[in-house]
């Protein structure tokens, strides 16, 4: 089994998501750097 970056880079990226919607959600404005928005594609 390889567990390359790939995937690491997959399991950080979807934990960053799910922090971020985590945030949103709470309503913690401007966490991300520059205002970034994450369009929900769930």
């Amino acid at each position: 089994m390889d567990f390359g970056s790939g995937q690491t880079s997959t399991k950080v990226a979807s934990a960053a998501v799910r922090d971020d919607r985590e945030r949103r959600r709470a309503g913690h404005r401007g966490s991300a750097p520059g205002g970034v928005t994450i369009t929900e594609t769930t």
